[in-house]
């Protein structure tokens, strides 16, 4: 019987939509994983808040982030 590796990548927590520099983190985690050419990446969750009632429910109005403020 013949094994091969298989190669993957994995994140979690990427926040897209609130975080600052999630762009030029996701971008340079794709980069990094076409060098490893990888067989699949898993995402483990929180790539973006998508709900008003996430927000609402979730983080105290003092310490919502500034682009979310808007959702209110």
């Amino acid at each position: 019987m013949h094994y091969s590796n298989v190669k993957f990548g994995i994140f979690t927590d990427l926040h897209l939509d609130i975080m600052h520099d999630g762009r030029i983190r996701l971008d340079t985690f794709i980069e990094q994983m076409k060098k490893e050419d990888v067989d699949f990446i898993i995402q483990l969750g929180d790539f973006f808040v998508t709900l008003r009632i996430q927000v609402n429910a979730y983080v105290q109005k003092k310490n919502i982030p500034i682009n979310l403020k808007k959702m209110q």
